[in-house]
């Protein structure tokens, strides 16, 4: 008990916040700079869905936001990520030396034929809820792609061809102009 000794002190990456809308927690981590919500917003806002289709492959997915909701769904002191923050997360994989871009993806839930599982290296759990869209033929949302990836949106738009920037987490992740104002996708929000 007399020994001197030195400290060294780490910082919890992990936490919790609840949203103050609806009283809903969720778990969050400090991956890089920026701190995450850990799992998917679960916000009823307007011009949100729940998963609607056939085949629905995880637990608590979230809800679903066409990008005019997404603008503003997520809380006070929160934010929708820019494509400059989801860069830097796949830009934070590459820098730990992982090829291995799987290292998003949640360990469970994963149908693509080129990994079942992943390691889930970073604790970002990204889930194989699919996206959505409205759909005229039916005159409501119809959901896809469950199992197989998931879609974020960001809040930029290439004014050029109208297409919004969304992140991609499927086989690789990635981040391009390829979402219409009519899909419905899933949100993290990152803390201010």
């Amino acid at each position: 008990k007399s020994d001197k000794q030195f400290v060294r002190c780490i910082r919890e990456n992990k936490g919790t916040m609840t949203d103050p809308r609806d009283g809903q927690t969720y778990k969050t981590i400090r991956l890089g700079k920026n701190i995450w919500m850990q799992e998917n917003l679960n916000f009823a806002a307007d011009s949100s869905s729940e998963y609607v289709g056939d085949k629905k492959t995880v637990e608590n997915p979230g809800r679903f936001y066409n990008h005019t909701a997404a603008l503003t769904a997520c809380p006070a002191g929160w934010h929708l990520p820019t494509a400059d923050d989801f860069n830097s997360l796949i830009k934070l994989i590459k820098a730990h030396n992982i090829i291995d871009y799987f290292s998003l993806k949640s360990s469970s839930g994963w149908t693509d034929y080129k990994k079942q599982t992943s390691d889930d290296d970073f604790e970002f759990t990204a889930l194989p809820v699919g996206t959505c869209m409205y759909s005229y033929a039916t005159k409501g949302i119809a959901c896809y792609s469950a199992g197989e990836k998931t879609v974020f949106w960001t809040g930029n738009k290439n004014v050029e061809n109208g297409k919004f920037e969304c992140a991609f987490v499927h086989s690789n992740p990635s981040v391009a102009f390829g979402c219409d104002s009519y899909e419905y996708n899933s949100i993290r929000c990152v803390k201010d």
